[in-house]
């Protein structure tokens, strides 16, 4: 298994396990509304291997922007990315 497979699945293993919560794959934000105690957040989920995909609207209490460089709720909120994302490192 390397590394990262190996940290993913403890990451996951440790979520499932401690929180009862599940990561989901193929999923993508695409907007998300902000409310005084929620948010509302706009997505897709994608069958793996199909052209099949899914919109779904979620209620929830935090929405957490781990989505890299090229976040889409950094974006939305519009605030400013700081340094370099890895896409322009490889023109260097």
């Amino acid at each position: 298994m390397l590394m990262q497979e190996r940290q993913e699945h403890l990451l996951r293993t440790r979520l499932d396990k401690d929180y009862g919560l599940t990561v989901e794959l193929s999923t993508e934000l695409r907007t998300f509304e902000e409310h005084d105690d929620h948010v509302i957040a706009h997505i897709i989920k994608r069958t793996p291997n199909t052209d099949q995909a899914t919109e779904e609207t979620l209620r929830v209490d935090f929405l957490v922007g781990a989505d890299g460089g090229r976040s889409t709720i950094r974006k939305q909120l519009g605030l400013a990315f700081a340094g370099d994302d890895s896409e322009s490192l490889k023109e260097i």
